[in-house]
């Protein structure tokens, strides 16, 4: 008889938390989440070879539209900062012996996107794996920033850049899990390419980018990796 009681406790204990995983995804059902990590980016070449890896973090609000389809709207701050070791070696190599000195130039961006989840797992599994796909307006703006470019104790060039700001529109998307851990809370991580329509620059960014070998223009792309906490309301 004890024996009985132990499966049928043990029973239950398996079948709570399953019931409490599938409330989560009910039709209609609205969550909050926090998360944060990492972003790289990947191209033009600079700014790709010129800052470090950033950090983000930001909040969304998801509406479970079906148990297997949700809607999310975000909010995410990223921050990169220049990596001056990069840059010396590469002027360097166009100016060898020559001695830089830089400041500021950081990039930060806050990015409101809207995003689709398509669930590839049962509302009743305790781990869910979904594909993400969206859209963002992306606010870029890059600190003031001051260059002196020298050689043998002579100042070639001294230049100051005012901040910048900018904003496009671009596209995300990537894939993401899910781990259940009640009728209200969850943990999930996401990794997502992002692909920002920014210009192509202007006469001086073509000399630029001739005189250093690299591209600074064109289509901006960084992968970013999130993780983080949702709570059902």
């Amino acid at each position: 008889m004890r024996t009985v009681k132990v499966l049928v406790v043990c029973a239950l204990l398996c079948v709570v938390p399953l019931s409490m995983v599938q409330a989560q995804r009910t039709a209609g059902s609205f969550s909050i989440g926090a998360f944060g990590g990492i972003n790289n980016i990947m191209s033009p070449e600079v700014p790709k070879d010129w800052l470090k890896m950033g950090i983000g973090f930001g909040g969304e609000l998801k509406y479970n539209l079906t148990k297997m389809t949700a809607l999310t709207a975000n909010f995410t701050y990223i921050s990169h900062e220049v990596e001056v070791d990069a840059m010396n070696e590469d002027f360097d190599s166009i100016f060898p012996g020559a001695t830089l000195e830089y400041e500021g130039g950081d990039l930060k961006a806050n990015i409101i996107s809207g995003n689709v989840l398509q669930y590839l797992t049962k509302p009743e599994a305790s781990f869910g794996l979904y594909a993400t796909i969206g859209a963002g307006y992306y606010m870029v703006k890059t600190t003031t920033a001051t260059m002196k470019l020298s050689y043998m104790g002579t100042v070639i060039s001294d230049e100051t850049w005012d901040e910048e700001s900018e904003d496009k529109f671009g596209l995300n998307g990537g894939l993401g899990f899910e781990i259940m851990m009640g009728d209200k809370l969850s943990l999930f991580a996401e990794g997502k390419y992002h692909l920002v329509f920014t210009g192509q620059g202007d006469e001086d960014d073509a000399e630029f980018e001739e005189a250093i070998g690299k591209k600074i223009t064109g289509k901006t792309s960084f992968i970013s990796a999130m993780g983080g906490i949702r709570f059902s309301l």
